[in-house]
Protein backbone atom coordinates (compact mmCIF):
# COMPACT_ATOMS: atom_id res chain seq x y z
CA UNK A 1 0.00 0.00 0.00
CA UNK A 2 1.35 3.31 -1.49
CA UNK A 3 2.15 5.81 1.49
CA UNK A 4 1.27 9.44 1.21
CA UNK A 5 3.34 12.59 0.53
CA UNK A 6 4.98 13.78 4.24
CA UNK A 7 4.37 17.42 4.87
CA UNK A 8 6.99 19.77 6.31
CA UNK A 9 6.13 22.30 8.30
CA UNK A 10 9.25 23.96 9.49
CA UNK A 11 8.69 27.01 7.13
CA UNK A 12 5.45 27.32 9.08
CA UNK A 13 6.63 26.86 12.53
CA UNK A 14 9.40 29.48 10.97
CA UNK A 15 6.55 32.62 10.41
CA UNK A 16 4.73 31.72 13.42
CA UNK A 17 7.61 31.86 16.08
CA UNK A 18 8.47 35.17 14.00
CA UNK A 19 4.68 36.53 14.33
CA UNK A 20 4.42 35.69 18.27
CA UNK A 21 8.59 37.23 18.98
CA UNK A 22 6.72 40.25 16.99
CA UNK A 23 3.70 40.62 19.26
CA UNK A 24 5.08 39.79 22.29
CA UNK A 25 7.89 42.62 21.53
CA UNK A 26 4.60 45.05 20.83
CA UNK A 27 3.02 43.81 24.21
CA UNK A 28 6.49 44.91 26.11
CA UNK A 29 6.30 48.29 24.18
CA UNK A 30 2.86 49.16 25.05
CA UNK A 31 3.83 48.35 28.53
CA UNK A 32 6.12 50.81 29.01
CA UNK A 33 4.32 53.66 27.35
CA UNK A 34 1.60 52.91 29.61
CA UNK A 35 3.72 53.37 32.29
CA UNK A 36 4.71 56.74 31.22
CA UNK A 37 1.32 58.20 30.40
CA UNK A 38 1.16 61.24 32.96
CA UNK A 39 -2.79 62.78 33.65
CA UNK A 40 -3.10 66.29 32.61
CA UNK A 41 -4.88 69.09 33.92
CA UNK A 42 -5.72 72.08 31.52
CA UNK A 43 -5.21 75.24 32.40
CA UNK A 44 -8.09 77.41 31.00
CA UNK A 45 -6.80 80.48 28.00
CA UNK A 46 -7.77 83.76 29.00
CA UNK A 47 -11.90 83.98 29.35
CA UNK A 48 -14.41 85.79 30.70
CA UNK A 49 -14.45 86.00 34.67
CA UNK A 50 -16.51 87.26 37.30
CA UNK A 51 -13.16 87.01 39.23
CA UNK A 52 -10.78 89.82 39.79
CA UNK A 53 -7.64 89.54 37.55
CA UNK A 54 -3.95 89.65 38.91
CA UNK A 55 -1.88 90.07 36.12
CA UNK A 56 1.40 89.06 35.82
CA UNK A 57 3.74 88.45 32.70
CA UNK A 58 6.28 85.55 31.70
CA UNK A 59 9.21 86.48 29.59
CA UNK A 60 13.00 86.49 29.45
CA UNK A 61 12.15 83.22 31.79
CA UNK A 62 11.24 85.87 34.55
CA UNK A 63 8.10 87.08 35.99
CA UNK A 64 6.50 90.83 35.72
CA UNK A 65 3.94 92.32 37.74
CA UNK A 66 1.55 94.06 35.51
CA UNK A 67 0.15 97.35 37.75
CA UNK A 68 -2.85 97.85 34.90
CA UNK A 69 -5.20 100.55 36.93
CA UNK A 70 -1.30 102.61 37.50
CA UNK A 71 -0.93 102.19 34.21
CA UNK A 72 -4.38 103.63 33.13
CA UNK A 73 -4.36 106.59 35.46
CA UNK A 74 -0.35 107.54 34.12
CA UNK A 75 -2.13 107.53 31.06
CA UNK A 76 -5.11 109.46 32.20
CA UNK A 77 -3.11 112.18 33.73
CA UNK A 78 -0.59 112.26 30.70
CA UNK A 79 -3.87 112.73 28.39
CA UNK A 80 -5.53 115.31 30.30
CA UNK A 81 -2.51 117.58 30.86
CA UNK A 82 -0.39 117.54 27.50
CA UNK A 83 -3.44 116.53 24.99
CA UNK A 84 -4.95 119.94 24.58
CA UNK A 85 -1.81 121.10 23.74
CA UNK A 86 -1.15 119.32 20.94
CA UNK A 87 -5.13 119.97 20.06
CA UNK A 88 -4.76 123.64 19.94
CA UNK A 89 -1.70 123.68 18.02
CA UNK A 90 -3.45 121.42 15.33
CA UNK A 91 -6.61 123.00 15.42
CA UNK A 92 -8.30 119.51 14.64
CA UNK A 93 -9.42 117.57 17.79
CA UNK A 94 -7.71 114.33 16.17
CA UNK A 95 -5.41 115.05 14.21
CA UNK A 96 -4.49 116.59 17.41
CA UNK A 97 -5.09 113.23 19.44
CA UNK A 98 -3.17 110.90 16.83
CA UNK A 99 0.09 113.66 17.26
CA UNK A 100 -0.28 113.18 21.50
CA UNK A 101 0.17 109.65 21.05
CA UNK A 102 3.00 109.60 19.10
CA UNK A 103 4.75 112.27 21.09
CA UNK A 104 3.29 111.87 24.94
CA UNK A 105 5.64 108.98 26.75
CA UNK A 106 4.07 107.06 29.50
CA UNK A 107 5.72 104.37 31.55
CA UNK A 108 6.23 103.18 34.76
CA UNK A 109 9.22 100.93 36.68
CA UNK A 110 8.71 98.13 33.99
CA UNK A 111 6.42 98.81 31.37
CA UNK A 112 6.17 101.73 29.00
CA UNK A 113 2.63 102.75 27.15
CA UNK A 114 2.52 102.33 23.18
CA UNK A 115 -0.57 104.85 22.93
CA UNK A 116 -1.33 104.68 19.42
CA UNK A 117 -3.06 101.25 20.59
CA UNK A 118 -5.29 103.98 21.84
CA UNK A 119 -7.10 104.62 18.64
CA UNK A 120 -8.67 101.06 18.51
CA UNK A 121 -10.06 101.27 22.59
CA UNK A 122 -7.26 99.15 23.48
CA UNK A 123 -3.86 100.15 25.70
CA UNK A 124 -0.87 98.83 24.37
CA UNK A 125 2.25 97.86 26.64
CA UNK A 126 5.96 96.66 26.32
CA UNK A 127 8.37 95.92 28.54
CA UNK A 128 11.18 98.59 29.01
CA UNK A 129 14.57 97.87 27.92
CA UNK A 130 16.75 95.85 30.33
CA UNK A 131 14.08 95.59 33.26
CA UNK A 132 15.02 92.68 35.67
CA UNK A 133 11.94 90.39 36.58
CA UNK A 134 11.85 87.46 39.46
CA UNK A 135 12.72 84.18 38.45
CA UNK A 136 11.60 81.23 40.75
CA UNK A 137 14.37 79.23 41.69
CA UNK A 138 12.49 76.02 42.33
CA UNK A 139 8.99 74.72 43.61
CA UNK A 140 10.01 73.87 47.14
CA UNK A 141 12.08 76.64 47.56
CA UNK A 142 9.91 79.61 47.03
CA UNK A 143 8.66 80.70 50.66
CA UNK A 144 5.69 83.32 51.25
CA UNK A 145 8.20 85.76 52.56
CA UNK A 146 9.65 85.96 48.63
CA UNK A 147 8.22 87.75 45.93
CA UNK A 148 5.68 85.87 43.60
CA UNK A 149 5.23 84.15 47.54
CA UNK A 150 3.98 87.56 48.49
CA UNK A 151 1.68 87.64 45.83
CA UNK A 152 0.10 84.42 46.30
CA UNK A 153 -0.55 85.29 50.23
CA UNK A 154 -2.03 88.61 49.12
CA UNK A 155 -4.42 86.63 46.88
CA UNK A 156 -8.25 85.41 47.94
CA UNK A 157 -8.70 82.46 46.35
CA UNK A 158 -12.42 83.37 46.33
CA UNK A 159 -12.23 86.28 44.54
CA UNK A 160 -8.76 86.46 42.46
CA UNK A 161 -7.71 84.87 39.84
CA UNK A 162 -3.87 84.65 38.41
CA UNK A 163 -4.00 85.66 34.76
CA UNK A 164 -0.66 85.36 33.06
CA UNK A 165 1.11 86.40 29.76
CA UNK A 166 3.36 83.95 28.97
CA UNK A 167 5.91 84.29 26.27
CA UNK A 168 7.11 81.34 23.96
CA UNK A 169 10.51 81.31 25.87
CA UNK A 170 9.35 81.47 29.13
CA UNK A 171 7.10 78.44 29.13
CA UNK A 172 9.17 76.65 31.51
CA UNK A 173 8.66 79.60 34.10
CA UNK A 174 5.22 80.19 33.70
CA UNK A 175 4.27 76.01 34.77
CA UNK A 176 6.81 76.76 37.87
CA UNK A 177 4.72 79.58 38.65
CA UNK A 178 1.36 77.82 37.84
CA UNK A 179 2.10 74.92 40.15
CA UNK A 180 2.49 77.20 42.70
CA UNK A 181 -0.47 78.87 42.64
CA UNK A 182 -2.39 75.39 42.35
CA UNK A 183 -0.90 74.68 45.67
CA UNK A 184 -2.21 78.19 47.16
CA UNK A 185 -5.65 76.85 45.67
CA UNK A 186 -5.44 79.91 43.29
CA UNK A 187 -7.12 79.92 39.68
CA UNK A 188 -4.95 80.57 36.92
CA UNK A 189 -5.75 81.68 33.07
CA UNK A 190 -3.10 82.44 30.72
CA UNK A 191 -2.68 83.57 27.06
CA UNK A 192 0.30 82.57 24.74
CA UNK A 193 2.18 85.35 22.56
CA UNK A 194 5.30 85.15 20.71
CA UNK A 195 7.79 86.95 22.22
CA UNK A 196 7.43 90.50 20.01
CA UNK A 197 4.14 90.96 20.30
CA UNK A 198 3.08 93.64 22.63
CA UNK A 199 0.06 93.52 25.37
CA UNK A 200 -2.98 94.44 24.69
CA UNK A 201 -5.67 95.67 26.78
CA UNK A 202 -8.86 97.38 27.34
CA UNK A 203 -8.58 100.88 27.89
CA UNK A 204 -10.91 100.58 31.58
CA UNK A 205 -14.03 102.49 32.61
CA UNK A 206 -12.24 105.68 33.64
CA UNK A 207 -10.46 105.97 30.84
CA UNK A 208 -10.77 108.80 28.27
CA UNK A 209 -8.47 108.92 25.46
CA UNK A 210 -10.51 111.91 24.03
CA UNK A 211 -9.45 114.61 27.16
CA UNK A 212 -12.91 116.18 25.89
CA UNK A 213 -15.15 112.95 26.19
CA UNK A 214 -17.26 112.09 29.53
CA UNK A 215 -15.68 109.48 32.00
CA UNK A 216 -16.99 107.31 34.26
CA UNK A 217 -14.77 106.41 37.90
CA UNK A 218 -15.14 102.21 37.62
CA UNK A 219 -12.14 100.33 36.15
CA UNK A 220 -12.11 97.16 34.98
CA UNK A 221 -9.24 95.27 36.70
CA UNK A 222 -8.58 96.59 40.03
CA UNK A 223 -5.47 96.19 41.52
CA UNK A 224 -4.62 93.08 43.92
CA UNK A 225 -5.37 92.90 47.57
CA UNK A 226 -2.13 94.25 47.99
CA UNK A 227 0.46 96.28 46.60
CA UNK A 228 2.90 93.49 44.97
CA UNK A 229 6.21 93.95 46.01
CA UNK A 230 9.06 95.12 43.65
CA UNK A 231 10.55 92.36 41.69
CA UNK A 232 14.36 91.51 42.34
CA UNK A 233 15.74 88.90 40.36
CA UNK A 234 16.00 85.96 41.96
Amino acid sequence: MAKGASINLDSFLDIMTCLVGVLVLILILTSLDAGQIKVLIQTPMEKETSKQRVTLECANNQLYFIDLPGLRRKVQEALDSEAPKYIAESRDRTVGLMKAYQNIEVQDDFYRVILAFSMLDQMGIQLRDGVEGYAIKSYDGEKSSDWYGKILTSMDPKTQILSFKVRDDSYPMFKLARALAWNAKIDVMYELLDINDPLRFPLGGMMSVDPGAPRTDTEEEPAPAEPAPEPAAG
